[in-house]
Protein backbone atom coordinates (compact mmCIF):
# COMPACT_ATOMS: atom_id res chain seq x y z
CA UNK A 1 0.00 0.00 0.00
CA UNK A 2 1.43 3.37 -0.67
CA UNK A 3 1.96 6.26 1.46
CA UNK A 4 -0.79 7.71 -0.07
CA UNK A 5 -3.93 5.22 0.16
CA UNK A 6 -2.23 5.15 3.94
CA UNK A 7 -3.08 8.96 4.62
CA UNK A 8 -6.50 8.50 2.83
CA UNK A 9 -7.15 5.82 5.04
CA UNK A 10 -6.47 8.07 8.15
CA UNK A 11 -8.48 11.30 6.74
CA UNK A 12 -11.45 8.45 6.48
CA UNK A 13 -10.54 7.59 9.99
CA UNK A 14 -10.66 10.54 11.41
CA UNK A 15 -14.04 11.68 9.31
CA UNK A 16 -15.60 8.44 10.71
CA UNK A 17 -14.36 9.46 14.22
CA UNK A 18 -14.76 12.91 13.98
CA UNK A 19 -18.71 11.74 13.23
CA UNK A 20 -19.10 9.18 16.34
CA UNK A 21 -17.89 11.84 18.44
CA UNK A 22 -20.97 14.42 17.37
CA UNK A 23 -22.86 11.45 17.86
CA UNK A 24 -21.49 11.00 21.28
CA UNK A 25 -22.30 14.61 21.92
CA UNK A 26 -25.77 14.63 21.11
CA UNK A 27 -26.49 12.11 22.90
CA UNK A 28 -24.80 13.13 25.87
CA UNK A 29 -26.80 16.75 25.48
CA UNK A 30 -30.17 15.16 25.60
CA UNK A 31 -29.08 12.75 28.38
CA UNK A 32 -28.23 15.75 30.35
CA UNK A 33 -31.19 17.91 29.55
CA UNK A 34 -33.33 14.90 30.27
CA UNK A 35 -31.52 14.32 33.78
CA UNK A 36 -31.58 18.03 34.98
CA UNK A 37 -35.48 18.25 33.69
CA UNK A 38 -36.33 15.77 36.30
CA UNK A 39 -34.15 16.35 38.98
CA UNK A 40 -36.32 20.46 38.76
CA UNK A 41 -39.26 18.28 38.63
CA UNK A 42 -38.11 15.57 41.37
CA UNK A 43 -37.43 19.10 43.46
CA UNK A 44 -40.64 20.46 42.67
CA UNK A 45 -42.36 17.60 43.83
CA UNK A 46 -40.67 17.27 46.97
CA UNK A 47 -41.06 21.34 47.85
CA UNK A 48 -44.86 21.01 46.92
CA UNK A 49 -45.24 17.69 49.10
CA UNK A 50 -43.96 19.28 52.11
CA UNK A 51 -45.67 22.51 51.75
CA UNK A 52 -48.90 20.32 51.43
CA UNK A 53 -47.93 18.90 54.19
CA UNK A 54 -48.06 21.84 56.07
CA UNK A 55 -50.78 23.48 54.99
CA UNK A 56 -52.89 19.87 55.34
CA UNK A 57 -52.94 20.08 58.86
CA UNK A 58 -55.27 22.85 58.96
CA UNK A 59 -57.43 21.38 55.39
CA UNK A 60 -57.11 17.66 55.43
CA UNK A 61 -57.58 17.26 51.26
CA UNK A 62 -54.31 18.93 50.56
CA UNK A 63 -52.70 15.83 52.52
CA UNK A 64 -54.41 13.63 50.01
CA UNK A 65 -52.47 15.63 47.36
CA UNK A 66 -49.44 15.63 49.01
CA UNK A 67 -49.54 12.24 49.26
CA UNK A 68 -49.65 11.90 45.15
CA UNK A 69 -46.72 14.50 44.90
CA UNK A 70 -44.96 12.25 47.51
CA UNK A 71 -45.84 8.80 45.03
CA UNK A 72 -45.21 11.02 41.70
CA UNK A 73 -41.68 11.70 42.87
CA UNK A 74 -41.10 8.33 44.35
CA UNK A 75 -42.01 7.12 40.48
CA UNK A 76 -39.30 9.85 38.65
CA UNK A 77 -36.74 8.66 41.37
CA UNK A 78 -37.43 4.87 40.57
CA UNK A 79 -37.23 6.00 36.75
CA UNK A 80 -33.83 7.80 37.15
CA UNK A 81 -32.40 4.46 38.65
CA UNK A 82 -34.07 2.16 36.55
CA UNK A 83 -32.44 3.74 33.36
CA UNK A 84 -29.72 5.11 35.15
CA UNK A 85 -29.62 8.83 32.83
CA UNK A 86 -26.49 9.90 34.73
CA UNK A 87 -24.10 7.18 34.07
CA UNK A 88 -25.52 7.42 30.57
CA UNK A 89 -25.11 10.39 30.44
CA UNK A 90 -21.41 10.26 31.93
CA UNK A 91 -20.00 7.28 29.39
CA UNK A 92 -21.54 9.55 26.11
CA UNK A 93 -18.99 12.14 27.71
CA UNK A 94 -15.85 10.76 28.49
CA UNK A 95 -16.65 8.38 24.80
CA UNK A 96 -17.07 11.75 22.84
CA UNK A 97 -13.75 12.93 24.58
CA UNK A 98 -11.75 9.81 23.46
CA UNK A 99 -12.99 10.34 20.01
CA UNK A 100 -12.28 14.19 19.93
CA UNK A 101 -8.80 13.29 21.25
CA UNK A 102 -8.18 10.90 18.70
CA UNK A 103 -9.74 13.34 16.03
CA UNK A 104 -7.11 15.82 17.39
CA UNK A 105 -3.94 13.12 17.11
CA UNK A 106 -4.72 12.19 13.75
CA UNK A 107 -4.75 15.83 12.21
CA UNK A 108 -1.74 16.53 13.88
CA UNK A 109 -0.03 13.29 12.35
CA UNK A 110 -1.68 14.13 8.88
CA UNK A 111 -0.11 18.16 9.18
CA UNK A 112 3.44 16.94 10.05
CA UNK A 113 3.34 14.37 6.69
CA UNK A 114 7.00 13.65 7.42
CA UNK A 115 6.50 9.69 8.44
CA UNK A 116 8.05 6.75 6.34
CA UNK A 117 5.59 3.65 5.34
CA UNK A 118 6.68 1.64 8.05
CA UNK A 119 5.99 4.36 10.26
CA UNK A 120 2.69 4.80 8.48
CA UNK A 121 1.46 1.10 9.22
CA UNK A 122 2.44 1.40 13.11
CA UNK A 123 0.63 3.91 13.60
CA UNK A 124 -2.60 2.46 11.57
CA UNK A 125 -2.27 -0.32 13.97
CA UNK A 126 -2.43 1.78 16.93
CA UNK A 127 -5.12 3.46 15.62
CA UNK A 128 -6.70 0.67 15.49
CA UNK A 129 -6.41 -0.73 18.50
CA UNK A 130 -7.39 2.65 19.95
CA UNK A 131 -10.78 2.71 18.11
CA UNK A 132 -11.14 -1.14 19.74
CA UNK A 133 -10.46 -0.03 23.07
CA UNK A 134 -13.05 2.91 22.75
CA UNK A 135 -15.63 0.87 20.93
CA UNK A 136 -15.61 -1.85 24.41
CA UNK A 137 -16.40 0.94 26.22
CA UNK A 138 -18.97 2.52 24.05
CA UNK A 139 -22.55 2.56 24.69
Amino acid sequence: MAISDKIKALKEIKVKCFNRARHHSIKRKKLKRIDDIIGVVSSTLNATSIALVIVGFTMPPFLIVSAICSGVDFILCQVITKYDIKTKHIQHQNTNREYSDLVRELSIVLLKNNMTSEQYDRYLEEVSDKISMIENYEI
